[in-house]
C-alpha cells in the first residue's frame, strides 16, 4: 500500500491506524510536507504481518523508539528509509533488534548526530545500502565523524555512497558477491573548503579489505584531494569484474586492486567528470588540479595477462596517462578479446583508432573498437 500525503498529524495518525491490520504486508509512506516531522505511529512497529516497510521524508523515530514500548516485526524482510531523521543512533539499533528475519536494509541518511556509532547487527541481512544526502543543505548535521559497526555474516550485496568515515565489519563476509562504493567528500563544495577535510587512502583500503571475497566491484570517489598511500594485505581471488571510475587522483587504488585480482576478466574504466568543475575554483585550486592530473598510470600488476578478456574505457580524452594505460592493457593482456574505447565528443574516432592500432598487442584476436 502506498500513501503519499501532506496532512496534519492527527489525520495521518488516524489513517495509519486504519490501514494497520493483521493482514498488512506492505507499508509504504512518503510525507512531502513543509510542516514539522511526523512522529511515527507505534502501530506500524508492532505489525506482526508486515513484510515490507518503506518510509520516506518527514518522519521522526526518536520520540517513539526512546519510549518503553515493545516492538515486534517478526516477518519483516525489507526495510527502506529515505531521508529519515535519526536524532539518536540507538533508535535504529533498537528497531533492527525487532526484525529477526530482515534481509534488506536501505538507508538514505539525512541526519545522524556527529561522533556516534551506528550498529547494524543483523545475522540474516543479505543486502545493505547506505547513502548520504549529497548536498550540504539537505543535511541537518555535518556527515563527518560517524562510525558504523556492521555484523552481517549473510551479506551478499553492499552499497555505500557518501563521505568516508569509519566503517567496521565485525565478522567475515564469505557470502559477499557484489559491492558498489561511491565515496565523495564535502571538500568538493567550495564553500566548505576551509574546513580542511581530506580523504586518506588508508581509509579507502581499510574499507575495501574486508570485501575481498566479492566477485563484482564498482568503485569511485570524487574527493578533490586524496593523501597518502596504501596497499592490500589479502588477495581478491574471486573478483572477476571491476567497474572503476578514475579522476587522476586514484591511480594508486586502481594499481593496488589490479595487483591483487589475478582472476579479473572484465575491467570497465570510466572517467569522472568532476574535473569539469574547475572553472568554479580559484587559480590556486586550478594549479593544484593540474599537478594532480600528472599522476602516473598503474605499472605492471602481473595479473592482467592471465585472465582479462574485456576492457571498456568510457570518457577517453587522450591525455598522456590515459594513452599509456590503454597501451599497457593491450601489451599485457594475452587473452584480451575486446577493447572498446568511448571517446569524448570533440575527438575524432578515426584518429583515435588509427593511433591505438599502432600499439603492440599480446592478443592476436583482440577486437579494438573506438566510438
Amino acid at each position: 500500500m502506498l500513501y503519499n500525503y501532506s496532512v496534519n498529524p492527527y489525520q495521518l495518525d488516524r489513517l495509519v491506524t486504519t490501514v494497520t491490520t493483521p493482514n498488512l504486508k506492505v507499508f509504504d509512506l512518503r510525507i512531502h510536507s513543509t510542516e514539522n516531522y511526523w512522529k511515527l505511529s507505534p502501530s506500524i512497529l508492532s505489525c506482526k504481518s508486515l513484510v515490507v516497510l518503506k518510509l520516506a521524508w518527514k518522519i521522526d523515530f526518536h520520540p517513539l523508539l526512546s519510549s518503553s514500548l515493545s516492538f515486534q516485526l517478526p516477518r519483516l524482510k525489507i526495510l527502506r528509509f529515505k531521508r529519515i531523521s535519526f536524532r539518536n543512533c540507538n533508535s535504529l539499533t533498537r528497531l533492527l533488534s525487532a526484525c529477526p528475519v530482515l534481509e534488506q536494509l536501505s538507508l538514505k541518511v539525512v541526519s545522524f548526530p556527529k561522533d556516534v556509532c551506528i550498529k547494524i547487527w543483523v545475522p540474516t541481512l543479505k543486502l545493505l545500502r547506505i547513502k548520504y544526502a549529497r548536498l550540504w543543505f539537505e543535511s541537518e548535521f555535518p556527515v563527518v565523524g560517524y562510525k558504523y559497526e556492521i555484523d552481517a555474516p549473510s551479506l551478499e550485496y553492499f552499497e555505500f555512497g557518501g563521505p568516508l568515515g569509519d566503517i567496521i565489519f565485525l565478522g567475515k563476509l564469505d557470502n559477499l558477491i557484489e559491492a558498489r562504493l561511491h565515496i565523495w567528500s564535502i571538500e568538493n563544495d567550495e564553500s566548505l573548503y576551509d574546513l580542511g577535510l581530506e580523504m586518506k587512502l588508508e581509509s579507502v583500503f581499510k574499507l575495501l579489505v574486508p570485501l575481498n571475497k566479492l566477485k563484482f566491484l564498482s568503485f569511485s570517489y570524487s574527493a578533490r584531494e586524496c593523501r597518502g598511500f596504501g596497499s592490500f594485505c589479502s588477495m581478491f581471488q574471486n573478483l572477476v569484474r571491476l567497474d572503476f571510475t578514475f579522476n587522476n587522483r586514484n591511480w594508486d587504488v586502481l594499481q593496488a586492486l589490479l595487483r591483487v585480482a589475478p582472476n579479473l576478466r572484465v575491467l570497465f574504466f570510466k572517467r569522472s567528470y568532476d574535473y569539469h568543475r574547475c572553472h568554479h575554483w580559484s587559480p590556486a585550486h586550478v594549479e593544484e588540479h593540474n599537478q594532480l592530473c600528472s599522476s602516473e598510470p598503474p605499472k605492471d600488476p602481473n595479473a592482467l595477462s592471465s585472465h582479462l578478456t574485456t576492457f571498456y574505457f568510457r570518457g577517453y580524452s587522450g591525455i598522456e596517462n590515459e594513452v599509456e594505460f590503454v597501451k599497457f592493457i593491450l601489451k599485457e593482456s594475452r587473452l584480451l578479446k575486446t577493447m572498446t574505447v568511448e571517446v569524448e565528443s570533440y575527438m575524432s574516432e578515426e584518429g583515435v583508432l588509427e593511433k591505438l592500432s599502432t600499439f603492440p598487442r599480446s592478443s592476436s584476436t583482440c577486437l579494438l573498437t573506438v566510438k
